[in-house]
């Protein structure tokens, strides 16, 4: 599945997607791609970023929404209006309110 980041930065297909909570208590939506050890020996996630949420609900009702769209790529009726152009193969992450609204 197409997915466009939060920042529109990345433009990625992604197929196995999580969530990871950071050291600042952020959710962040995003895909993993492998893992290394540092001179020291700590375990580093690497990882796609996708998107930064506040809270975990917040993140959770993005991945519910990343699953319907997923699900709805492969229904008959989302295809035809692929066709027509009124149905975007490519999700775009939506911006995250709480953050938004900390922002004003």
């Amino acid at each position: 599945m197409w997915i466009r980041s939060q920042n529109k930065q990345v433009l990625i297909d992604a197929d196995k997607i999580e969530i990871f909570k950071s050291k600042r208590n952020e959710y962040i939506i995003g895909t993993r791609w492998g893992q290394r050890r540092s001179f020291m020996g700590l375990k580093t996630i690497c990882y796609t970023l996708l998107g930064i949420y506040s809270t975990a609900e917040e993140a959770y009702k993005v991945m519910d929404m990343l699953q319907e769209h997923a699900e709805g790529i492969n229904t008959v009726e989302k295809q035809i209006a692929s066709f027509a152009g009124d149905y975007k193969r490519c999700f775009q992450m939506p911006p995250s309110e709480e953050r938004e609204e900390g922002k004003k």
